[in-house]
């Protein structure tokens, strides 16, 4: 008597499918599943998480890629395109200088403006997103601003960083400035700063990566600019912050 084939056995007594049977119709339940792979743990889920996925050096081609947004990326070759006060320095590649003079009213700045035949393309309603990073030398005897604001015209919204403090802030309709502490600094260290407007009206706030206040329907003018860095001593002393790099993307503006 011949041994049986397995696989042309039936699966049970009262079910006469082959187990081959049976398997190729799981095989094909399971390709027909769009949700195969999609849970916690899963080949698709860990696929889609992982930091560096399966594509080779070079191999995502251009015409891949969505390009729908307006985007600035400034690691600062030069400075041509910026508005500076005097002590306002590019020293090396990813490496531009604002130092103070010694005295409490002296007041520098560096500022990107808008488009020429773009006044809208900085404005929250285009849901602009900006990282920057910054460094300051000192932690006491300083005021400084980062973001899309203007403390001279009490409008927009941004960083405020006094002494070793960082502030989120914002100024309402009426010029009020609205400040909420949520960081330190630490003297010589970079700070990553970052704000994301998801609809127009609100914005996320981040330090270093971490999401630190989110501001609901923020009652506040734009300032056209889409990015301003500001530093003034309190003191008679001179003060030096640093900035490394800026990233900034919005929705195209239709103006």
């Amino acid at each position: 008597m011949s041994n049986p084939v397995w696989g042309q056995l039936a699966k049970a007594l009262d079910d006469q499918t082959t187990i081959l049977q049976a398997i190729a119709s799981l095989i094909a339940t399971h390709n027909s599943d769009g949700s195969a792979h999609l849970g916690p743990g899963g080949s698709l889920q860990t696929h889609a998480a992982s930091e560096i996925i399966d594509h080779l050096a070079e191999s995502v081609v251009r015409d891949k890629l969505k390009f729908d947004r307006f985007q600035i990326d400034d690691s600062f070759f030069t400075l041509d395109a910026w508005g500076k006060t005097d002590g306002v320095e590019l020293l090396a590649v990813s490496a531009v200088q604002i130092l103070t003079a010694a005295s409490s009213s002296d007041f520098q700045r560096l500022s990107l403006g808008d488009l020429i035949g773009g006044s809208t393309q900085a404005n929250r309603s285009q849901n602009p997103v900006w990282e920057t990073g910054v460094i300051y030398n000192q932690i006491t005897n300083q005021i400084s601003y980062v973001g899309q604001i203007s403390p001279e015209d009490q409008s927009g919204f941004g960083f405020k960083i006094v002494n070793a403090t960082v502030y989120c802030v914002y100024f309402d309709h009426s010029g009020a400035e609205h400040l909420t502490s949520v960081s330190t600094i630490t003297a010589g260290s970079l700070l990553k700063l970052r704000c994301e407007v998801p609809n127009g009206t609100d914005v996320n706030f981040y330090v270093d990566g971490n999401l630190v206040l989110t501001i609901t329907a923020i009652a506040c003018d734009d300032v056209g600019d889409f990015m301003l860095y500001t530093i003034q001593p309190s003191a008679n002393q001179a003060k030096t912050m640093w900035v490394r790099f800026l990233h900034f993307d919005a929705n195209f503006s239709e103006d």
